[in-house]
Protein backbone atom coordinates (compact mmCIF):
# COMPACT_ATOMS: atom_id res chain seq x y z
CA UNK A 1 0.00 0.00 0.00
CA UNK A 2 1.22 3.45 -0.62
CA UNK A 3 0.89 5.70 1.97
CA UNK A 4 2.49 8.78 0.73
CA UNK A 5 1.37 9.43 -2.80
CA UNK A 6 2.76 12.62 -3.66
CA UNK A 7 5.26 14.75 -1.99
CA UNK A 8 6.07 18.60 -3.92
CA UNK A 9 9.03 20.76 -2.52
CA UNK A 10 8.64 24.70 -2.24
CA UNK A 11 8.56 26.55 -5.13
CA UNK A 12 11.43 28.95 -4.57
CA UNK A 13 10.44 31.36 -6.86
CA UNK A 14 6.82 31.79 -5.39
CA UNK A 15 8.03 31.95 -1.79
CA UNK A 16 11.20 34.56 -3.38
CA UNK A 17 8.31 36.91 -3.57
CA UNK A 18 6.56 36.10 -0.22
CA UNK A 19 9.46 37.48 1.83
CA UNK A 20 12.03 35.37 0.98
CA UNK A 21 14.47 37.71 0.26
CA UNK A 22 14.04 39.50 3.37
CA UNK A 23 14.48 36.78 4.97
CA UNK A 24 17.80 35.39 3.29
CA UNK A 25 19.49 38.80 3.80
CA UNK A 26 19.43 38.02 7.53
CA UNK A 27 21.30 34.78 7.21
CA UNK A 28 24.83 34.14 5.86
CA UNK A 29 24.64 31.30 2.30
CA UNK A 30 25.74 28.45 4.79
CA UNK A 31 22.45 29.11 7.16
CA UNK A 32 20.10 28.92 4.24
CA UNK A 33 20.84 25.67 3.01
CA UNK A 34 19.16 23.41 1.14
CA UNK A 35 18.07 26.78 -0.83
CA UNK A 36 19.03 25.58 -4.40
CA UNK A 37 20.25 21.93 -3.99
CA UNK A 38 16.63 20.89 -5.37
CA UNK A 39 14.62 23.73 -7.30
CA UNK A 40 16.74 22.05 -10.21
CA UNK A 41 16.64 19.03 -10.10
CA UNK A 42 13.31 17.96 -8.35
CA UNK A 43 9.96 19.45 -7.06
CA UNK A 44 7.33 17.10 -7.24
CA UNK A 45 7.96 13.33 -5.87
CA UNK A 46 5.26 10.86 -6.97
CA UNK A 47 5.58 7.72 -4.71
CA UNK A 48 5.13 4.17 -5.73
CA UNK A 49 5.31 0.95 -3.97
CA UNK A 50 8.50 1.59 -3.08
CA UNK A 51 10.80 4.57 -4.29
CA UNK A 52 14.38 4.94 -4.52
CA UNK A 53 16.44 7.96 -4.34
CA UNK A 54 19.56 7.90 -5.64
CA UNK A 55 22.70 9.83 -6.29
CA UNK A 56 26.40 10.76 -5.45
CA UNK A 57 28.39 11.83 -2.25
CA UNK A 58 26.02 15.66 -1.23
CA UNK A 59 23.51 15.48 -3.53
CA UNK A 60 20.90 15.61 -1.43
CA UNK A 61 19.01 12.01 -0.66
CA UNK A 62 19.37 12.50 3.40
CA UNK A 63 18.49 16.28 2.99
CA UNK A 64 15.64 15.49 1.17
CA UNK A 65 14.49 12.48 3.38
CA UNK A 66 14.70 15.10 6.00
CA UNK A 67 12.71 17.70 5.05
CA UNK A 68 9.61 14.92 4.02
CA UNK A 69 9.90 13.39 8.04
CA UNK A 70 9.92 17.05 9.02
CA UNK A 71 6.59 17.83 6.91
CA UNK A 72 4.98 14.80 8.15
CA UNK A 73 6.39 15.26 11.65
CA UNK A 74 7.67 11.82 11.29
CA UNK A 75 10.35 11.40 14.44
CA UNK A 76 13.72 10.38 13.37
CA UNK A 77 15.89 8.97 15.82
CA UNK A 78 19.07 10.77 15.94
CA UNK A 79 19.49 14.96 15.69
CA UNK A 80 20.61 15.42 12.36
CA UNK A 81 22.47 19.04 11.05
CA UNK A 82 19.65 21.65 9.94
CA UNK A 83 19.92 25.50 9.06
CA UNK A 84 18.64 28.12 10.45
CA UNK A 85 16.32 28.15 7.12
CA UNK A 86 15.35 24.60 7.06
CA UNK A 87 12.37 25.10 9.55
CA UNK A 88 11.09 27.68 6.30
CA UNK A 89 11.22 24.94 3.68
CA UNK A 90 9.41 22.42 5.90
CA UNK A 91 6.51 25.10 6.28
CA UNK A 92 6.75 25.70 2.41
CA UNK A 93 6.22 21.86 1.26
CA UNK A 94 2.94 19.98 0.15
CA UNK A 95 2.18 16.12 0.56
CA UNK A 96 -0.64 14.25 -0.59
CA UNK A 97 -1.14 11.43 1.69
CA UNK A 98 -3.01 7.89 0.58
CA UNK A 99 -3.37 7.00 4.66
CA UNK A 100 -2.48 9.35 7.48
CA UNK A 101 -2.95 6.10 9.79
CA UNK A 102 1.30 5.73 9.23
CA UNK A 103 2.22 8.38 10.06
CA UNK A 104 1.13 8.03 13.43
CA UNK A 105 3.55 4.74 14.13
CA UNK A 106 6.32 6.14 11.43
CA UNK A 107 10.13 6.86 11.75
CA UNK A 108 13.00 7.93 9.92
CA UNK A 109 16.30 5.77 10.44
CA UNK A 110 19.10 6.96 8.55
CA UNK A 111 22.27 5.33 7.74
CA UNK A 112 24.17 7.76 10.58
CA UNK A 113 21.42 6.27 13.19
CA UNK A 114 22.20 2.62 12.22
CA UNK A 115 26.28 3.58 12.55
CA UNK A 116 25.53 5.13 15.65
CA UNK A 117 23.59 2.36 16.94
CA UNK A 118 26.55 -0.21 15.62
CA UNK A 119 28.81 1.78 17.45
CA UNK A 120 27.20 2.06 21.04
CA UNK A 121 26.55 -1.92 20.84
CA UNK A 122 30.55 -2.06 20.35
CA UNK A 123 31.49 0.33 23.14
CA UNK A 124 29.25 -1.58 25.41
CA UNK A 125 30.52 -4.89 24.37
CA UNK A 126 33.63 -3.65 25.08
CA UNK A 127 32.71 -2.90 28.52
CA UNK A 128 31.90 -6.85 29.78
Amino acid sequence: MIYLKKFTLMDEDATYHNGWDRIISQHTQDEYYPKGLFSQKIREITFDHITIFYGGNGSGKSTLLNLIAETLDIQRLEKYNRTKMFDFFVQHNLYELEDSYILKKSKLIASDDIFKHILNVREENNKI
